[in-house]
């Protein structure tokens, strides 16, 4: 019965008329060029996942389960520690630099030794913390794995508490550097006329800048403005930055996580702590703008208004 039955479905399904050659060629062609081309992407996509996996093998078989941020703050944490390495590595060429121009010279100015020591100290210690830092980064990316759970990277919870309260000192220390270049920039006019008000500078008073490059043969007192007008305009640019990359980071990671990974009232007492060291900072960086202001101008009013080198030593 089963027999007949096939036999029929046959018969009825044979073909009435015969077909050429030239109507099978057009008609298997593009079943055989999309067989071919899915055979080849599928080809691709095995040698593509065998590298990426012998790649990743030494650092960690869970790899391919890391989400993307994660991935991304360990790139960035290796980038910036390349990066402090590199200011490092100048900072030593610096050093020896004036070390030998120490040795050769005949006399030799404490602010050389100053200038030095102080940037070497501050770059050498944010190197040995970058450093660290992505050394805990490797380290838990070697062992850390996402495959069935949205495990809470102990990395990225100290960076979430960063990136959260970022902000307050990006905001204070911008503010810092407004309001420190609009002080030196004024203070910078003020010197200027005060040292050269009986020489006829009226133009400058309303507001000439480019008297400063025009009259004075040193340019000291129009360095000063324009590396205070630059570093204002600067600082604008690196705020934006800041704050919008901030806020980028921090959306990718609480896209990740559908919790909590840090509680409120942890990030509100970081607030509080950042808030009262920032303005500690703010104010004593503040009074030593005018400290130092207020004793230039006392030297300019005891050598009456002429002691130009004071200024420029």
């Amino acid at each position: 019965m089963k027999t007949q039955s096939f036999s029929v479905n046959l018969a009825n399904t044979a073909p009435t008329q015969k077909t050429s050659p030239v109507e099978i060629q057009n008609e298997v062609t593009p079943t055989l060029k999309a067989f071919t081309k899915t055979v080849k992407l599928h080809f691709e996509e095995d040698k593509k996942e065998l590298k990426d996996k012998r790649k990743i093998k030494t650092i960690n078989k869970y790899f391919y389960t890391f989400p993307n941020f994660y991935k991304k703050e360990l790139r960035n944490s290796f980038a910036l520690m390349i990066m402090w390495f590199t200011f490092f590595f100048l900072l030593n060429v610096a050093t020896g630099l004036g070390i030998w121009q120490i040795v050769i010279s005949e006399h030799v100015d404490n602010w050389i030794i100053a200038f030095i020591a102080v940037p070497y100290i501050i770059i050498t210690a944010l190197t040995i913390i970058y450093i660290d830092k992505y050394y805990c980064f490797r380290t838990e990316a070697k062992t850390i794995s996402f495959k069935n759970e949205k495990v809470i990277s102990l990395n990225i919870q100290k960076l979430y508490k960063r990136l959260k309260t970022a902000h307050i000192n990006v905001n204070w220390m911008s503010g810092l550097v407004y309001v420190a270049s609009i002080l030196v920039f004024l203070l910078d006019a003020l010197f200027f006329y005060l040292m050269h008000k009986d020489d006829g500078l009226s133009n400058f008073a309303k507001g000439d800048y480019f008297l400063q490059w025009k009259y004075t043969p040193d340019y000291t007192f129009a360095i000063i403005s324009t590396v205070s007008l630059t570093c204002f305009i600067g600082t604008v640019l690196i705020h934006a930055s800041l704050l919008v990359t901030n806020y980028l980071r921090v959306n990718r990671i609480e896209c990740f996580y559908t919790f909590m990974i840090v509680s409120q009232e942890d990030i509100d007492l970081i607030k509080k702590k950042k808030n009262k060291r920032d303005l500690f900072i703010f104010l004593s960086v503040l009074f030593l703008i005018f400290l130092l202001g207020f004793l230039i101008y006392r030297l300019i009013k005891r050598g009456g208004g002429k002691t130009t080198n004071v200024v420029i030593k």
